[in-house]
């Protein structure tokens, strides 16, 4: 009980900055646990601390067993600091984001972090763009969309959706992914909703720029109450499809679920 009232004031200290306070605190942690075990909170408080002082080595070592999404994340961060961009990726994919209590700032410093990679990445997708070599450049979107700010992914399917509107045969479902597609279906219409989400996504890991997989997400998020996350994904299709005959009115009921989050209808 008392490292983790420690782990906490130790992580208040580390968002303001005060990194030397902080380190006296989850020190003193650390020597406390010696005989009760660290539990997580003073865990997290310690790889946090090892992050922002640049121990990226330490952390890597002493950490990377540690079965913790949050560690995970910061592992993964580290690894990208030190430029091993590979490691950080695959690290950063095993994350289950859903369970994952992270702040803005987390993901931030993972994203700054990753940036040269990505900026390099883009390069190369923006010269195959050139050459015509499309479908090398949908490949270099495709590993990345993942491990973006929303802001960059936006940017991507923006440039994906020009492509799209010229050949629209670029984002057909391949057979495992029509399966999925059309499995989501039946389980919609069985009032299954979880699980016909859950084939959403499995259509989705293999063809990411599919629009129609984002606007029934959207209805089947819709049927769940999960307001933010229909409007999410609507989103998405917009911008894969900007020139949908029936954008206006997607954009209304985009409006339409805005006023229901904000009134809490």
């Amino acid at each position: 009980m008392v490292t983790s009232y420690m782990g906490i004031i130790g992580m208040a200290q580390i968002q303001k900055g005060k990194i030397n306070e902080a380190k006296e605190i989850i020190n003193e942690a650390l020597k406390i646990s010696k005989s009760t075990g660290l539990g997580i909170i003073p865990l997290k408080a310690y790889s946090t601390l090892l992050l922002v002082s640049k121990e990226y080595d330490k952390l890597i070592n002493d950490f990377s067993k540690i079965d913790n999404d949050y560690v995970k994340l910061l592992i993964a961060t580290a690894y990208s600091k030190k430029g091993d961009y590979d490691r950080a990726l695959k690290i950063f994919r095993e994350i289950n984001k859903k369970e994952l209590p992270i702040t803005a700032k987390n993901l931030k410093d993972f994203y700054e972090a990753m940036e040269p990679y990505i900026q390099d990445m883009e390069k190369q997708a923006i010269n195959y763009e050139k050459s015509g070599n499309i479908s090398k450049a949908l490949k270099i979107y495709r590993d990345i969309i993942d491990v973006v700010s929303e802001d960059k992914a936006s940017w991507i399917r923006n440039r994906v959706s020009r492509f799209i509107m010229l050949n629209p045969s670029i984002v057909e479902l391949s057979d495992t992914a029509r399966q999925h597609f059309l499995n989501s279906e039946v389980l919609f219409n069985g009032g299954k909703y979880e699980e016909a989400l859950e084939e959403l996504e499995k259509a989705r890991s293999y063809i990411p720029w599919n629009p129609q997989i984002y606007f029934n997400s959207a209805l089947v998020c819709e049927k769940m109450g999960d307001y933010s996350r229909a409007i999410k994904y609507m989103e998405i299709f917009l911008q894969l499809q900007p020139q949908h005959p029936q954008a206006q009115a997607i954009k209304d009921q985009i409006y339409k679920w805005k006023f229901i989050l904000e009134r809490e209808i």
